[in-house]
């Protein structure tokens, strides 16, 4: 990159290309699901200082009109509907497929878009508090792309997720009750093993073994020892099936931290130990031992 061309944002690719990489604020990257935008701005010098003004000005925009608070639950219905949106105009999904005509097309669609509101007077754009979320998101899809668009689900929204699908299936109130409680329990106990309610793909392993050693130090139900390792194991899987429920219904992009943590193994119990008779040995009995065999029943 020449020096006349060092510009804020700008990076000189390997291909001689330039590019606009621009950092998201610490506080909107949670919202937005990703830490920075990137936007190609030509393949020579020329064509990236034509380019630049306006890719600029768009993700100023973009930076403005993130909503700094929402759900994860608005955003994920909110992707469902952008991504139809995208199918209905021929758009791609990715940034990388869309050739130059249709980047130009999504600018030109987000600019109509904005242009519905009002500019405020001292920033020139348009108020990100009149702009509805449904148009900021999609603002910002059109400006990078449907997939960068991430939701970031917690512990607490994957567990309430989770428990609301498995209610669908169930029709007895009293099961449902009892399984609402187990899970709230055991959510209870993540997050205080988490230390906060964070995005559930900020769980490691480490938390599933912090899990796992406070489920086999809690006391049974009996009052007496350490709880049993099938009471253990039942709990454990609550946490398990609903990061499972995530990955697979709401499309969180993680592997399970929890799979495969070793639970270690149910203690032998006494009745396990004795030893069955031999095939066909009751058949080689004769009548004497039967009836020693008996005898020592009664």
């Amino acid at each position: 990159m020449s020096a006349r061309f060092a510009i804020k944002y700008v990076k000189n690719l390997k291909d001689g290309s330039y590019k606009y990489r621009r950092r998201v604020p610490d506080h909107l990257q949670k919202v937005f699901g990703k830490s920075e935008f990137s936007s190609r701005l030509g393949r020579t010098e020329e064509e990236a200082l034509r380019a630049y003004a306006d890719v600029h000005e768009h993700f100023e925009r973009i930076i403005k009109n993130i909503p700094n608070t929402t759900t994860a639950s608005e955003i994920a219905s909110l992707k469902e509907q952008i991504n139809a949106r995208f199918l209905e105009l021929g758009l791609s999904r990715t940034k990388e497929n869309a050739g130059w005509d249709e980047q130009t097309a999504r600018e030109a669609e987000a600019e109509r878009i904005l242009a519905r509101y009002a500019l405020d007077e001292e920033t020139g754009h348009a108020d990100s508090d009149d702009v509805s979320l449904s148009d900021q998101i999609m603002v910002t899809a059109l400006l990078d792309s449907p997939e960068s668009i991430q939701a970031q689900f917690t512990i607490s929204d994957v567990f309430s997720h989770y428990l609301q699908h498995w209610k669908t299936s169930q029709t007895d109130q009293m099961k449902i009750d009892k399984y609402a409680e187990r899970i709230s329990r055991m959510q209870r106990i993540l997050l205080d093993i988490a230390g906060a309610d964070i995005p559930v793909t900020e769980l490691t392993r480490q938390h599933g073994r912090m899990l796992r050693d406070k489920l086999k130090a809690q006391p049974a139900r009996s009052g007496r020892g350490r709880a049993a390792h099938g009471t253990v194991q039942r709990n454990f899987n609550i946490p398990k099936a609903a990061i499972n429920h995530g990955i697979k219904e709401l499309d969180i992009l993680m592997t399970n931290p929890f799979d495969g943590i070793d639970l270690g193994k149910a203690p032998v119990r006494a009745y396990d130990l004795r030893h069955p008779l031999p095939r066909g040995g009751s058949r080689n009995l004769n009548s004497r031992d039967k009836s020693l065999f008996r005898a020592t029943a009664a």
